[in-house]
């Protein structure tokens, strides 16, 4: 992911926040996917599907 956005493939929406309340633009269970993915506990494909749902929801512009 990092060297997606450092080449600017990819681009994040920032952290949308307010003054009493911070919002995540990244759902957990996107996160976890990652971290799982990262540790080899789950495949590609389920991975890709968090990826693939930033995208549709426009969390993730791809240039």
């Amino acid at each position: 992911m990092k060297f997606l956005i450092k080449e600017e493939i990819i681009s994040i929406d920032s952290v949308k926040s307010s003054a009493t309340e911070s919002t995540q633009v990244i759902p957990l269970w996107v996160k976890n996917n990652a971290d799982w993915w990262a540790q080899g506990e789950i495949d590609d494909n389920s991975f890709v599907k968090g990826i693939e749902f930033l995208v549709k929801v426009g969390v993730i512009q791809v240039n």
